[in-house]
């Protein structure tokens, strides 16, 4: 790794961790806050045509994920945790869908 992909790579994760302490609250708020984090790190690969910088934001886009599904999905009440999946599920067709549609230049970007 570069020293400047190194300081970017410590930068972005110290921003995420100052982001979860600026949100008081466990839960759900959490959980969105890391989804917020990943778009605009993500969004900031793209502008700045930066590999690494997209790879990040996926990355912690796949762990507000897996804490929706392991860990607040479960303490919700019953018609709340259909909701949740329901939406969970939509919104991943809804990524295979455009990813099939425009693969080649996904993988271009990735």
């Amino acid at each position: 790794m570069k020293k400047s992909t190194a300081q970017s790579f410590s930068f972005r994760i110290s921003l995420w961790r100052f982001s979860l302490l600026l949100v008081t609250t466990s839960g759900i708020f959490l959980t969105m806050s890391w989804a917020g984090f990943a778009v605009l790190v993500f969004a900031a690969g793209m502008m700045l045509r930066e590999r690494f910088h997209r790879w990040l934001g996926l990355g912690v886009l796949a762990a507000a994920v897996g804490r929706v599904v392991l860990v607040d999905v479960w303490k919700q009440e019953t018609i709340y945790r259909v909701l949740t999946f329901m939406a969970l599920g939509v919104a991943l067709l809804v990524v295979g869908f455009i990813y099939n549609k425009f693969q080649d230049a996904i993988r271009k970007w990735l």
